[in-house]
């Protein structure tokens, strides 16, 4: 999927692809597919944003998945929120 607009991650700098959940969530993905991934990206039917298709299984041989950087940014404590208490 060369044709996705690629973004670059606001703490590590490394290039990024956004994607959108079926349920409307935005997801930052790592711009070079990996075999581990657990994300599918899609054209989307209304947007230029891919349809992000989070994986339960593992895909077929072939499969292009992509890893959500959130996991694979090395800066990633910079942008989790702190716990709340209970």
């Amino acid at each position: 999927m060369s044709s996705m607009q690629t973004s670059l991650c606001g703490s590590c700098g490394a290039t990024c692809i956004w994607g959108l959940t079926t349920k409307g969530q935005k997801v930052l993905c790592d711009a070079v597919p990996s075999e581990n991934g657990h994300i599918r990206l899609e054209p989307h039917p209304d947007n230029g944003v891919p349809l992000a298709i989070i994986l339960t299984k593992a895909p077929p041989p072939g499969t292009v998945v992509y890893d959500n950087h959130f996991i694979t940014c090395p800066k990633r404590a910079v942008w989790r929120k702190p716990k709340r208490k209970r």
